[in-house]
């Protein structure tokens, strides 16, 4: 069986994917060309740093690209912290994915990722303790158990394994978990050789511009206390600019509003009935306006820093 590389970008190198393209073509000027890649990459970044859910890769048209742009877009932005996160998080949904490989793909995968796994006459062990019967037919050299499980958590330690003649042996849960924490190493160290200097100043320019948030929305940002009026204006004007209610929910965490999903569903509503924030004649009206922007509306503020 083929492995689906839809579902696993990272096991097809960039370039090859761009060979379709014809000779020359590089993925800066296919981002130049078209700010779809960059959007697809920046909200998958942005749902890592709000703690929501990332759609898998088959819902993209362009999937390796998309993991290629996302990994391009961590590494213009230089935060480690971010990229560790971002790497964990990938790692845990393409270990969903390999939870229901079978065999010969999961095997597949580790040749990939230069892991010398094995599928080994099954073995069968009792775990007094437990009164089971526990059967494994993975197979890994301890050495080079130990390089791959280095710093990883305590239960990967080669103590708890079951070792017999030079082999840890491994079941399919173990193994996934193995591939996991190798897809995550694997990530980050994708993303630092990437030589920023070689990056066009207008494609580093794409990814690292954000939307100027309003001073009247800093202001409500920084109080201890929100007022109905104040917690509505907040939640809509997030919705407008597009965050998902995993964001909202993490913005509005700090004044303990227990009712987020309800006002998200009325704020957000359908085309017919959908809030916009207030103009800036309202909010100045309501004493919400600290300052002269010279736009009508918030968003106006926003969207316009972004062009």
């Amino acid at each position: 069986m083929v492995l689906d590389v839809k579902k696993y970008p990272f096991i097809k190198s960039l370039e090859d994917e761009l060979k379709k393209y014809g000779g020359g073509i590089t993925l800066s000027d296919l981002l130049l060309n078209s700010t779809t890649l960059i959007d697809q990459a920046k909200d998958r970044i942005q749902k890592v740093k709000s703690g929501e859910e990332l759609p898998h890769y088959v819902s993209y048209n362009e999937p390796v690209l998309v993991f290629y742009t996302t990994l391009l877009s961590l590494a213009i932005l230089n935060d480690l912290r971010l990229i560790r996160k971002y790497a964990h998080i990938e790692a845990k949904q393409f270990k969903s994915l390999l939870q229901n490989e079978n065999e010969e793909n999961l095997l597949e995968i580790t040749k990939l990722l230069d892991l010398k796994i094995n599928k080994c006459d099954q073995i069968k062990f009792s775990l007094e303790k437990k009164r089971r019967i526990v059967q494994k037919e993975f197979c890994v050299n301890f050495i080079d158990y130990l390089k791959y499980t280095k710093g990883l958590r305590e239960d990967w330690k080669l103590s708890k394994q079951v070792l017999y003649k030079g082999y840890v042996y491994l079941d399919k849960n173990q193994l996934t978990d193995l591939i996991a924490e190798n897809i995550k190493n694997k990530i980050v160290e994708m993303i630092r050789p990437l030589n920023l200097k070689e990056i066009p100043e207008k494609l580093k320019s794409l990814i690292e511009k954000k939307g100027v948030v309003p001073p009247c929305i800093e202001n409500i940002l920084g109080k201890e206390k929100l007022s109905e009026e104040e917690i509505r204006t907040l939640i809509t004007f997030y919705i407008n600019i597009g965050k998902g209610l995993g964001s909202i929910i993490a913005i509005m965490k700090k004044w303990n509003v227990t009712n987020i999903e309800d006002l998200y569903k009325k704020y957000r509503g359908d085309k017919e009935t959908r809030y916009i924030v207030y103009s800036c004649a309202r909010m100045k009206q309501l004493g919400l306006c600290v300052s002269n922007c010279n736009v009508k509306n918030p968003l106006q503020l926003y969207f316009l820093s972004k062009e």
